[in-house]
């Protein structure tokens, strides 16, 4: 149950050389289901580019590494306050990676490359996940669908997503019965 993973500093030596080294720093990310509040996830991680000293100092998240040492390799930017999952992860090149999960926070429903979590929604109807959609009146019609078994009638006020960014094109991809308001 106290296993931490992944551990927060490997070497490897050939020799009694040390030839690789990677570390990973942890961070105290909120949790609304743990008694403390709060629970030790990991935060980002380098690898030793093979010059200067293998031995990593800078273990305070507010500190950057020297990066003629230490290659940045990823950034958990955002994790979920209820399972504590990476929902958000930056990787070296600056590409992130961003997850959506069911609503018992036990499924992924969709991963995407390139896109933060404001600017990404996906919902199926087939469980009570909005997938960050705001869903107002209308509801969830059994046997209705075009794929699943649930789809989502849609009321005056619809579906919606706010939080985009308006200096991006959004794409949005739907099914739609003409008749029925579904």
């Amino acid at each position: 149950k106290n296993i931490i993973i992944p551990v927060i500093e490997v070497k490897q030596r050939v020799k009694n050389v040390i030839t690789t080294s990677q570390v990973t720093r942890y961070k105290d990310w909120a949790a609304v289901n743990n008694p403390s509040g709060v629970v030790p996830a990991p935060y980002d991680s380098y690898v030793w580019r093979g010059t200067g000293s293998s031995t990593f100092s800078d273990w305070d998240i507010n500190a950057s590494p020297s990066s003629s040492v230490w290659e940045f390799m990823t950034r958990t930017e955002k994790r979920d306050n209820a399972c504590g999952a990476a929902i958000e992860v930056r990787s070296r090149g600056d590409y992130v990676s961003t997850t959506l999960l069911d609503y018992r926070k036990t499924k992924v429903l969709a991963q995407v490359a390139n896109a933060v979590q404001s600017d990404i929604a996906f919902t199926s109807f087939e469980d009570n996940s909005t997938g960050n959609f705001s869903l107002f009146d209308g509801g969830v019609l059994m046997g209705e669908s075009k794929t699943g078994q649930q789809s989502h009638k849609l009321g005056l006020a619809g579906i919606s997503k706010s939080g985009l960014s308006e200096n991006i094109s959004h794409t949005i991809s739907f099914w739609a019965k003409s008749s029925g308001g579904t």
